[in-house]
């Protein structure tokens, strides 16, 4: 898969990120980045730094859904 196929992905990217620098993230980071997104749009102040630690617990799941 080509992370550059994802229709919106580049509003991820962090302004003072170069293009090239953001599509050479690992794909946790862009994880990380997407949920973080879909929670300020969601107008929630939760955010994650960490995949395996911040998703323990179903509350960040649960305001994704929300």
């Amino acid at each position: 898969m080509n992370i550059k196929n994802i229709p919106g992905i580049i509003k991820l990217k962090k302004a003072e990120e170069s293009v090239e620098d953001f599509y050479a993230l690992k794909t946790e980071d862009f994880l990380i980045r997407w949920v973080n997104y879909h929670m300020e749009k969601g107008g929630h102040s939760d955010r994650i730094s960490n995949l395996n630690k911040d998703l323990e617990s179903l509350d960040i799941y649960t305001l994704l859904i929300d």
